[in-house]
């Protein structure tokens, strides 16, 4: 649709970041739009192309574009690929997390950081559009 556009370079963080303004000033501006929702998927691919204090900075001024906007976004990080001194660092410009994994029963999701502890695993599974949690 016309509210997703893909990058051209996870190189280009510039470029990145002017595309993303663009759209908040298209929806915000524009089109009167309050609930704005951005899914930079995935970090771990612009963490690839660029070093960890490159991407922090530029996450830095970004997730403070969104807090201002009153807009939700949301970040993958692929698990597995980044040190434990990487995750450190990104999880500071973060509300909380959503945890996926999967077991031998099936997929189970997490909140980390939104309350004190995290929350249990819950299993659940996707019914089209849906994510239906289970017990």
């Amino acid at each position: 649709t016309d509210n997703i556009k893909m990058a051209s370079s996870p190189v280009d963080l510039t470029g990145i970041g002017v595309k993303i303004s663009q759209f908040f000033e298209h929806f915000w501006m524009e089109m009167h739009l309050r609930e704005t929702r951005l899914c930079i998927n995935s970090l771990s691919t612009i963490l690839m192309y660029s070093n960890l204090q490159t991407v922090f900075r530029f996450l830095h001024v970004f997730t403070g574009r969104i807090k201002a906007a009153n807009a939700l976004g949301i970040y993958v990080i692929e698990e597995g690929m980044h040190d434990e001194k990487t995750i450190v660092t990104l999880k500071q410009l973060f509300d909380g997390m959503i945890e996926i994994r999967e077991s031998e029963e099936g997929y189970q999701i997490r909140a980390v950081g939104f309350t004190p502890k995290p929350t249990p695993w819950f299993d659940y599974e996707i019914d089209g559009a849906n994510i239906v949690l289970r017990g």
